[in-house]
């Protein structure tokens, strides 16, 4: 856990360093021992002092009590010598932990080192300092707060007495360190920022720093990321691990907190697997040393506990969280500031295991001692206060909510003025709770809620809202669509709810239809500015990426470099254009979604919350919403089963699709998709539903990863299934903001088609699914295997739209460069029937990609970042390939990469695919679907409707019931 103090008189400044400085000291008590004694215990101190506890803590311990032992053959006992020996031998209790017991030993020493004089002082500082740290872990703040006011005040007066004195800047710096802790902990973070600069200008003053001096340089990203800066955090995370790196021996297991801030910045920024490295690699650095350091390691297992919680494997982390808590609690005590944080995250796994009651209990606990040792403002209180809040809302205690969430938005006033977003945040949730405590209205939500958009289009004005900035916002938009629901004000709700689904796809469709606005130079001056801030996030996030995989430190310089010249390079963009003309999506009123609607349409907007499933449903002559009882850990659960129940599994859905005989008819569990079916059409809102003939269907969370078209009720078989697609056609609107846009005249005729495919692989034929999972560790592009039927594929999509202007590029044609030239052009219809990429389906794949012809100059990639640097004017965009709709992993939510990407280039209207699909399948949708939209003028969504039915009745197979062939495909427009 960064912010952790460092619990050892050793870690101030070494013994042996203080009784070398060429202090003259007096000798209480007689003239003390001879000159070849003090010589020969000097030289044992100094043994002592070279070897690294930290990585040989035995042998350290061991030539402190050897030199203990000599030493007390020196001096009496009670002696001042011998009580600073003792104090490093009490420095092993402080180090592993044992804070009560340490602590004891140091305040039994201090009394003699007083009563030797003034010549002691340099001596007895590092050792109140020690006390501080323990004072810290025990819980009592107030009593380390004197202690460090005292100690820093003491370090000041010696440096300056004797400025170039290395063991006097080392104790400043120390002592500088434990004061910014306090001062972050009391919600002071700027001015524990402003204490961490001094100590790196400190250290940087010194010959040759000490690991634990250069481990305090880990604290200071936590501090911009208490401040809300979570850029600063961030980037302060990657030079001070780079400068750490440089100071340190490879693989020091001081460089644990470093990389255990990082893990915290890639969980904030949605990069979990990332932010689960980098705590292992903690972790394993912890307990690398010959004597591992399990107080380190625990701390940076509640680190890992809380990306387990957010992957959704909370019984994971509920074993992580009590493995270390049965070590910190032992050495901290019921009190101790990292044993409270320790039942924070544990109190969180328990409410995701739905044990609601035992998370209460625990959260009032730790809270309740929170309040006796930390000032109202210490951002660990008020996240404490604000959990607390939600759990009180889960269980229907709103008025307990309300109260909770008070007294954390009255701390956050008492200290740093700077995190505004959290603090707005905080003023929604306690209107929120105070609408469903029936003690206000919705009007302070939406002021605060208004201010926060303020803020972000602030921010775009000169650039992007961050990762963190953004999840914020989410979280507010959720709080403030629970009030909304909760207040009855639909108007309200409906706008709310477009906040919450503004996803990366949403954005990359409003900027392209941003740009379409503008006259060619402007245009491509936008396009520009907008392409190089996307590469820069992109940037900022393999960077993060390849530090968790550990790459050599010459890679990481470089990265460093690229980042540095492509913030210059949007910095020079930027000042080409006026970056405030566009500052963010805003909603729809209610009134305008409904005139743009036609006879027979409605709009669904389906939003899972923490309190429940918001579902609000608009037509041309009436609106409804209702909150159904399954919140979003309960939807994303359904969600994951009804996956599974497609495949018995997401992992075997190849198996599925290949090896199932198409005589029987293959079983299909509907509990999931018939619970969250009963969900979305409960009460009028369903009704409206029912009287529909096309669903326009915008969903947030992990609904995103579900096909609306295979919801159904129970039924005792598929072939009695009754699924909504039997009685609806369906559209996934990417963007809400394509209904208030005049529809395009339509037309009976493709002037121009683009049909991209059938690539040559070498790999062996042993499927007919386009998918890479069964690839071997190592495989490359070419070891794919071809797919026989998509050259049929698009041969009959060519023939059924009958156009002169035709470009085929298939098998040895299907080359980057090629395809990249063709569909920049303008063209009705661009198809693609490939093999479809996920990241990290490849080695070194880092971002999605449909596959195409390699050869030696092209790797056979047409990746997402390459399609959306291109300029299209596309009607259609036909991806006959696996995973090109759907989320790009697990747990994410809103359309693919591949899909943003086409949107973001240019691209109206989609088909594609949420998993693998089936060569000898995707044929009898895409062709039928397109050609009677182009032949007969039939709506695509209608189109696709009548494509799978007649796939599923007429199909001849009984496979082809199932929903794993026919389900994948969606369609992305409006």
């Amino acid at each position: 856990m960064t912010g952790y103090l460092k619990a050892s008189g050793r870690i101030a400044v070494t013994l042996a360093a203080l009784l070398l400085s060429g202090t003259v000291l007096a000798q209480p008590g007689g003239e003390g021992p001879s000159e070849a004694a003090r010589a020969q215990l000097d030289a044992m101190l100094d043994t002592a002092a070279k070897i690294d506890p930290h990585t040989d803590e035995p042998a350290f311990h061991a030539a402190l009590v050897e030199a203990r032992a000599y030493a007390g053959t020196l001096y009496p006992e009670g002696h001042p010598e011998l009580a600073l020996i003792d104090f490093e031998l009490a420095g092993t209790d402080l180090t592993l932990g044992r804070f009560a017991e340490g602590a004891a030993q140091i305040e039994a020493i201090l009394p003699i080192l007083e009563a030797a004089g003034e010549g002691y002082l340099a001596k007895r500082l590092p050792i109140m300092n020690a006390l501080l740290v323990a004072r810290v872990r025990m819980g009592d703040l107030a009593s380390a707060r004197t202690i460090s006011e005292e100690v820093l005040a003491e370090r000041r007066k010696l440096l300056e007495r004797e400025t170039d004195n290395q063991t006097f800047i080392a104790g400043l710096a120390a002592s500088l360190n434990n004061a910014g802790f306090i001062l972050n902990m009391d919600g002071q973070s700027r001015a524990a920022i402003a204490h961490m600069a001094e100590v790196e200008a400190l250290i940087d003053r010194l010959d040759a720093p000490t690991s634990e001096l250069v481990s305090y340089l880990s604290n200071t990203p936590t501090y911009w990321a208490a401040l809300g800066d979570s850029d600063m955090a961030l980037s302060e995370g990657q030079r001070l691990t780079a400068k750490m790196e440089a100071l340190l021996p490879p693989n020091h297991p001081v460089l644990a907190n470093s990389y255990n801030s990082l893990s915290i910045r890639a969980a904030e920024r949605g990069l979990l697997d990332d932010a689960e490295r980098f705590s292992r690699r903690a972790i394993a650095l912890a307990l690398g040393g010959q004597e591992p350091d399990m107080a380190m390691a625990s701390s940076m297992r509640l680190s890992l506990a809380q990306t387990l919680i957010k992957k959704g494997e909370a019984q994971a982390a509920l074993a992580t969280v009590d493995e270390a808590l049965a070590f910190i609690e032992k050495g901290h005590g019921p009190k101790g500031e990292l044993t409270l944080y320790a039942q924070h995250v544990r109190a969180h796994a328990l409410r995701d295991l739905g044990r609601l009651d035992e998370a209460i209990m625990l959260a009032e606990a730790t809270n309740a001692l929170r309040a006796e040792t930390m000032e109202p403002a210490s951002y660990r209180r008020i996240a404490g206060q604000e959990t607390l809040a939600e759990f009180y809302a889960e269980a229907g205690r709103p008025r307990d909510a309300y109260a909770t969430q008070l007294a954390a938005q009255e701390g956050r006033a008492t200290g740093d003025a700077t995190a505004l977003w959290e603090d707005l945040t905080g003023q929604i949730m306690l209107g929120a709770y105070a609408v469903r405590a029936e003690v206000g209205g919705i009007d302070a939500v939406t002021a605060a809620h208004a201010q926060l958009i303020a803020n972000r289009d602030a921010i775009a004005a000169s650039g992007e809202p961050d990762a963190v900035q953004l999840a914020i916002l989410d979280q507010a938009n959720d709080w403030a669509l629970d009030a909304a629901m909760h207040a009855g004000d639909i108007e309200a709700a409906f706008r709310f709810a477009q906040y919450g689904l503004a996803t990366k796809a949403d954005r990359s469709v409003q900027l392209a239809a941003f740009r379409r606005g503008l006259d060619a130079a402007d245009a491509q001056a936008v396009r520009s500015y907008q392409d190089k801030a996307e590469a820069l996030r992109s940037l900022a996030s393999q960077q993060l990426e390849a530090m968790s995989l550990g790459v050599p430190p010459e890679t990481m310089a470089a990265m460093r470099a690229q980042i540095a010249s492509a913030r210059g390079e949007l910095a020079e963009a930027g000042r080409a254009i006026d970056t405030a003309s566009f500052t963010g999506s805003e909603p729809i009123p209610l009134a305008a979604m409904q005139a743009s609607l036609g006879d027979g349409d409605a709009v669904l907007l389906a939003h899972p919350l923490p309190t429940g499933l918001a579902v609000l449903v608009a037509t041309r002559d009436a609106r409804s919403m209702h909150l159904a009882a399954l919140d979003n850990r309960e939807v994303a659960s359904l969600a994951a089963n009804m996956r599974g129940a497609l495949a018995g599994g997401e992992a075997l859905m190849r198996g599925v699709l290949v090896a199932r005989e198409s005589s029987t008819e293959p079983a299909y569990d509907f509990a999931p998709g018939a619970a969250l079916y009963a969900a979305l059409f409960a009460n009028e809102a369903g009704q409206l539903l029912a009287q529909a003939d096309h669903i326009m269907v915008a969903a947030g969370g992990a609904l995103t990863r579900i096909p609306f078209a295979a919801l159904a009720p129970a039924a005792p078989s598929l072939a009695d299934a009754d699924w909504l697609i039997r009685h609806h056609s369906l559209s996934t609107l990417a963007s809400l903001s394509t209904l208030a846009r005049p529809a395009k005249a339509e037309s009976n005729h493709a002037a121009r088609v683009v049909a991209v495919g059938a690539p040559v692989l070498g790999g062996a034929a042993l499927s007919t699914l386009r998918s890479s999972r069964m690839l071997a560790p190592g495989a490359t592009v070419a070891d794919l295997p071809p797919l026989p039927e998509a050259l049929a594929e698009l041969n009959a999509l060519s023939r059924a739209l009958d156009t002169s202007d035709t470009v085929l590029l298939t098998g040895e044609d299907a080359r980057e460069t090629r395809v990249l030239a063709e569909i920049a052009q303008p063209a009705d219809v661009i198809a693609f029937a490939t093999h479809g990429l996920l990241e990290g389906d490849l080695a070194g794949l880092a971002e999605p990609a449909l596959v195409l012809t390699p050869n030696e100059g092209d790797d056979g990639l047409l990746t997402a970042s390459e399609i959306a640097a291109l300029d299209m004017d596309a009607d259609w965009v036909v991806l006959s390939a696996c995973n090109t709709g759907g989320p790009d992993r697990p747990g994410a939510a809103g359309l693919s990469g591949l899909a943003s990407a086409f949107l973001y280039a240019g691209a109206r209207n989609l088909l594609v695919s949420h998993w693998e699909v089936a060569d000898d399948v995707a044929r009898a949708i895409t062709v039928p679907t397109v050609e009677s939209y182009y032949r007969e003028g039939v709506a695509p969504a209608e189109g696709l409707r009548r494509a799978v039915l007649a796939l599923i009745d007429d199909g001849g197979e009984a496979r082809l019931q199932h929903p794993a062939y026919w389900a994948p495909f969606v369609y992305v427009g409006s």
